[in-house]
């Protein structure tokens, strides 16, 4: 285990940074919008090998000349707008994404460049901004033509869940506006037996707790539709398609879930604090999460042999910049459509003043919630109780919020009482059990009231003994950047029959090194240095779960839980 006590190190472009703490600065937190000021310079030109876009991802090539006295501090940013009338409003409009002109071999020397930006289609109008002057001092110096898409209603974000009943499966998905929008399924391909009308929603800046969610970082989330897929065979295959008068996304599928049984095998992905990266390695989250890329493609991998998805918390890590949102669903589309993908809130969908969140920092950008809660219809008791818990297989999955009151009385702690009451472990002989922050965790974070070591203390009074009376095999937690796994342990102390907890913060964002000199008693693996994801198989007597790095696809880690048949 030594060497997963090295310091970890992540590389950014210009140099390495060691995190030792939870870095929650969005990059786009450091642009000082309000500075910025509009000073065309004739001589720059910005422009496009097209400007007319068929399909969402497609990429657009920007070149540039005429620049005089080019710096390293020049950059271009792609921005969003309502229409093609609108002009780049720096101060008041944050980018979707940035790049430095430097990145271009030829800008510094000649004032002249390209780049290339992958664009997903959010419903509006982009434009590109040259500017000059750096973050602290942005003055746009040039702008090129609109960039429209060929549909912006364009059906988007197909993503599954699942309900409380086997024979459904909840599906979403985004368009700009809404007519009639419907999904249609069927067991073969191409050929849909059933059509169903969705409902439409959406939520405006005003919901919002704080900035930039509600002001700067804002960009309308379009129309979100939600249908509930019904009359659904257990363990059968669907195949589907959702869309509108204005345009059908792409043929997906999934299967059914299975009636809930100790016969059962269940396989299952785990992660958490994950996030998006840039497929053009754009800086716009300053390659922060670029590493979720590769944990993205190793899940692709997986999809053949897994059953469902568990992403506990810290999901886009938009931080009240709305482009993210639509750049991670971008991302996981392969995943979202083609099986269940069940999450909870982390501190970066959740904590921000003015909020109902037991933390009133500033993590989530002012979100709090309201995008979390809109985008991911789980099986919750109701819109402001982010808590919930489901069967599937042999396995009973319960999914607090630690970005809530959890305390003895509160209201989320009656529900996990009453729930886990409720579970028939006969049926599901197997109990895990998430949430964000860790209730065990190797950290120097003692800061109160949020930091890991006081959070954890709160858990460890409060959750703990649940774990215990219901006997919960596993529990699942993120928030710290690493992997770490316990011993079977209760109050402190490695405990036979106890629950295993694992730490698997190690999706995407950057990782973090701040654990103790001396290792915990109850520590029995510790990784800082890598990125990845974990995987479990459980069948009615045996849970194998694994920790698998994502760059080389290594099992780093594995442990095997056993039952008595």
């Amino acid at each position: 285990m030594a060497a997963s006590f090295q310091l970890g190190l992540v590389f950014l472009g210009l140099g390495f940074l060691l995190v030792t703490g939870h870095p929650e600065i969005h990059p786009l937190d450091f642009l000082r919008h309000e500075r910025a000021v509009v000073k065309l310079e004739p001589n720059v030109v910005l422009l496009l090998n097209t400007s007319r876009l068929n399909t969402s991802g497609q990429w657009v090539y920007i070149f540039w000349r005429g620049v005089d006295h080019p710096a390293n501090s020049d950059w271009v940013g792609l921005f969003l707008l309502p229409d093609t009338s609108a002009r780049i409003d720096p101060q008041n409009h944050a980018p979707t994404k940035f790049q430095y002109a430097y990145y271009s071999s030829t800008h510094m020397r000649a004032g002249t460049g390209h780049l290339n930006f992958r664009m997903v289609n959010m419903r509006g109008v982009y434009r590109v901004g040259f500017f000059r002057g750096g973050f602290d001092n942005p003055v746009l110096a040039a702008v090129s033509d609109a960039i429209t898409f060929k549909n912006p209603n364009e059906p988007l974000q197909g993503h599954l869940a699942l309900t409380h009943n086997i024979s459904e499966m909840i599906l979403m998905w985004v368009t700009r506006d809404s007519k009639t929008p419907q999904a249609q399924w069927g067991t073969k391909s191409g050929r849909y037996l059933w059509t169903k009308n969705a409902s439409s929603s959406t939520y405006k800046a005003s919901e919002l707790c704080d900035s930039p969610g509600k002001d700067y970082g804002w960009i309308d989330p379009g129309m979100i539709h939600t249908v509930t897929l019904d009359n659904l065979m257990p363990g059968v295959k669907y195949y589907y398609k959702f869309g509108d008068v204005f345009g059908w996304s792409e043929e997906a599928s999934f299967r059914a879930a299975p009636r809930p049984g100790p016969n059962i095998t269940t396989r299952v992905l785990a992660f958490g604090d994950m996030g998006h990266g840039e497929y053009d390695d754009s800086r716009q989250v300053l390659k922060l999460e670029q590493p979720s890329l590769n944990t993205t493609r190793r899940l692709i991998t997986e999809l053949n042999h897994t059953d469902l998805v568990i992403h506990i918390g810290d999901l886009s890590y938009a931080d009240g910049y709305g482009a993210a949102w639509d750049e991670f669903f971008d991302q996981v589309k392969p995943i979202m459509a083609s099986m269940p993908y069940m999450v909870c809130p982390g501190n970066h969908e959740s904590d921000s003043k003015n909020s109902d969140a037991f933390y009133q920092g500033h993590d989530s950008g002012g979100e709090c919630n309201i995008p979390y809660i809109n985008r991911f219809a789980m099986p919750r008791p109701g819109p402001k109780q982010p808590w919930y818990g489901f069967d599937y297989g042999c396995i009973h999955f319960v999914m607090m919020s630690t970005e809530h009151d959890f305390r003895e009385g509160s209201q989320q702690h009656t529900f996990l009482v009453n729930h886990l009451k409720s579970v028939n472990r006969a049926t599901t002989p197997w109990l895990v059990f998430s949430g964000h922050r860790p209730l065990y965790i190797d950290s120097t974070n003692n800061t109160v009231p949020s930091g890991e070591l006081p959070v954890a203390k709160l858990l460890q009074s409060n959750i703990e003994p649940l774990l215990k009376e219901y006997r919960a095999d596993l529990a699942f937690w993120g928030h710290h950047h690493s992997y770490q796994r316990t011993c079977a342990v209760y109050g402190g102390r490695c405990t036979k029959g106890a629950t295993v907890h694992v730490v698997i913060g190690m999706a995407g964002r950057t990782l973090m090194n701040n654990v103790k000199p001396i290792p915990p008693s109850w520590l029995v693996k510790l990784d800082y240095e890598h990125w990845g994801y974990t995987r479990f198989t459980a069948n009615a007597t045996t849970l194998l779960f694994e920790y698998i790095h994502n760059d080389d696809g290594r099992v780093w880690d594995t442990v095997v839980l056993h039952k008595q048949p």
